[in-house]
């Protein structure tokens, strides 16, 4: 079991320096987040650096992040966490669905390493048919 402890010290770490690298366009220091021939090794691979800014929603351009939550899969081969970019122009730090990342993360060598980032939650994952309909919907509301 992941202890709070384990997700501050070794976990939360690796996502942060992730996003900085983000920022910096750094992507040698990006790279060795990742978990090699997995999702987002393989977008980093195809894309680049800058897709990672779409990804982690960097682009909102808000200064504060916060963890909401550290959850535990497959009996600990994997955690994902959720991070938030907390809209200030809502009251009390409130967020929308719009302000959610998702990491997936998994212990390799010693540490942990990003396998996928998805811009939504856990609980509701952005999917290739959920993106689509997204689409839909919103051409029809033009």
């Amino acid at each position: 079991m992941i202890t709070e402890e384990v997700v501050w010290k070794e976990i939360w770490p690796v996502v942060e320096a992730a996003i900085s690298a983000t920022l910096a366009e750094d992507e040698a220091t990006l790279r060795r987040c990742l978990l090699p021939r997995r999702q987002a090794a393989e977008i980093l691979e195809l894309f680049g650096v800058p897709v990672f800014d779409i990804l982690f929603k960097t682009v909102l351009g808000r200064g504060r992040l916060a963890l909401t939550r550290a959850i535990e899969t497959e009996n600990g081969k994997y955690v994902h966490i959720e991070l938030v970019w907390p809209d200030p122009e809502l009251a009390a730090n409130n967020y929308t669905a719009a302000d959610v990342v998702a990491v997936k993360l998994r212990h390799y060598r010693q540490q942990w390493r990003i396998v996928e980032v998805n811009p939504a939650s856990v609980d509701l994952p952005l999917t290739e048919a959920r993106a689509a309909g997204i689409l839909l919907s919103s051409k029809t509301l033009s």
